[in-house]
């Protein structure tokens, strides 16, 4: 599972870091770089699944493009970004460091630099093996050395630059650590899920399907696909959860096949209005919010065990007075299978409600006043937390904006101190 991201030179950021917790909570205001950071994420999802780097950033005939292209993929348009994760390994004492630098130029971006590293933790001493990094590439040159531990100075391996070395190596025979570190880092990139749920493409009928799509249009589908048995558990816990979310009771959410070919799936569920009345309806008479619920349940219940899911503005569509029921939802079902989540809000409610274990994974994305670079400060690494927490509720707090006044009054106080 993913344990940190550090982004440098990478859109809106100059260099952060960005912690992963069970519940990761991202907040900030407009512009302040939220989703720019969500995108780091996305590039890395794809340029592990052997993505052309280029088209991982620009997109292709299957692929949307990352917001601002090529053009705004780089801090104040320079000539490289570069992204850095921290994974858990194969027990409690591995990590793995995992890098990858992308130089872009005019309307062409390849690799630059890409390295792996094992950490061995010791007690209170680490024990670092690169098992593969690159040498510095010819300028103009379509292809990269990259270099694997053989205890010496590290066996030659010509490699492609327009996709990542990870990805090139998936289908080599490797030492048994190298091959340990590959395959461990590509479990956890590629168990990174973007959900950007859209309602309106959730109406329509889905072919029945293994994969989530990322706006949820096909949950209908995917339900559909399971098993029997799994089915009907993976139902019965939507239908639990979503029970609270609409005005009256839902008491049934399910999907099933609408021709006897089987091939196309609809969402349907009964509301009960009194003890009397009950109304059946397809997706197509469902709300925005039930249905973005809805698409985060579905995707916590069939994404494999140990993924992150992302969610970007989790909240979209649903009245504040449910955001405590989602957020004991998503906690729930998270622990439960083992799925951290990383989720972004503007929501009052929902940041009140969050417990105060929770406060140390909350972490604030703020521009900075003089170079205007985005950065992320963990709420629980900030001095003095307890004078900021004890001026009101996290979501007022929120609101007022005075996490951001406070962040900025703490940088200003150490610079100050700096320069005394």
């Amino acid at each position: 599972m993913l344990r940190e991201m550090r982004i440098e030179g990478w859109k809106s950021y100059n260099s952060a870091s960005l912690p992963f917790d069970q519940l990761t909570v991202l907040i900030g205001t407009n512009a302040s770089g939220k989703s720019n950071a969500l995108d780091a994420l996305e590039f890395l999802s794809r340029v592990s699944a052997a993505s052309d780097i280029n088209s991982a950033i620009v997109g292709d005939s299957n692929t949307i493009n990352i917001r601002g292209g090529l053009e705004w993929a780089t801090f104040e348009r320079g000539k490289k970004f570069t992204i850095t994760v921290l994974t858990s390994g194969e027990d409690d004492r591995t990590d793995y460091l995992y890098s990858i630098s992308v130089a872009i130029e005019g309307t062409s971006a390849e690799l630059e630099s890409e390295e792996l590293v094992r950490i061995k933790h010791q007690g209170s001493t680490e024990r670092r093996l690169r098992l593969f990094w690159t040498d510095e590439p010819e300028p103009g040159a379509p292809g990269i050395v990259a270099r694997l531990y053989n205890t010496k100075s590290g066996t030659k391996r010509p490699m492609r630059r327009n996709l990542s070395i990870l990805s090139q190596l998936e289908i080599y025979p490797l030492r048994e650590e190298i091959d340990a570190g590959v395959q461990h880092v590509i479990s956890s990139i590629r168990s990174i899920f973007i959900l950007d749920p859209n309602p309106a493409s959730m109406r329509s009928y889905s072919r029945p399907s293994e994969k989530l799509l990322r706006d949820g249009s096909n949950i209908a589908g995917v339900l559909a696909a399971l098993p029997d048995d799994r089915k009907k558990r993976v139902e019965a816990t939507i239908s639990k959860y979503a029970a609270k979310i609409p005005e009256k009771d839902i008491t049934r959410v399910w999907a099933e096949t609408v021709d006897r070919h089987h091939v196309d799936a609809m969402l349907y569920c009964v509301e009960r209005w009194n003890e009397e009345l009950e109304l059946e309806m397809d997706a197509r008479g469902m709300s925005d919010g039930t249905l973005c619920f809805i698409s985060v349940i579905v995707a916590l219940l069939t994404q494999p065990e140990g993924s992150l899911i992302v969610v970007e503005e989790i909240d979209n569509g649903l009245h504040p007075s449910r955001a405590v029921d989602l957020l004991s939802a998503i906690r729930e079902i998270g622990t439960e299978r083992k799925i951290d989540l990383l989720i972004t809000t503007h929501n009052v409610a929902l940041l009140d409600a969050l417990p105060p274990g929770v406060l140390r994974s909350v972490a604030v994305a703020t521009r900075n006043a003089k170079s205007g670079a985005s950065e992320i400060t963990v709420l629980d690494d900030l001095p003095h937390l307890a004078r900021l927490v004890a001026d009101g509720s996290l979501g007022q707090l929120a609101a007022e904006g005075k996490i951001e006044s406070f962040i900025k009054a703490q940088e200003e106080e150490q610079e100050q101190e700096h320069h005394a």
